[in-house]
């Protein structure tokens, strides 16, 4: 147990009701680790939308995704003609 006044962190928390205390409430530690999961899974979804191409950057200008097929790929030297022995 921890001394009165202290504060504990919700994934301790859990991991003591679900396997240190007497009674050991499998319960209620499954449900607060589906919280945790829900809270997680909210907060990694809202910061890929954040991150994605169109959003707005760090000077505040909202620039439209790139276009495909307009970037150009060099060929590795090893595939360029002439020049490589035989």
């Amino acid at each position: 147990k921890l001394p009165a006044g202290t504060t504990d962190i919700l994934v301790s928390y859990t991991y003591r009701i679900a396997f240190t205390d007497a009674g050991q409430n499998f319960g209620l530690a499954a449900a607060i680790s589906t919280i945790i999961f829900a809270l997680v899974a909210v907060m990694a979804l809202a910061q890929l939308k954040a991150t994605q191409n169109g959003a707005p950057k760090a000077d505040g200008i909202r620039r439209p995704p790139p276009q495909g097929g307009s970037r150009k790929v060099a060929k590795p030297h090893f595939l360029e003609s002439g020049g490589g022995k035989t």
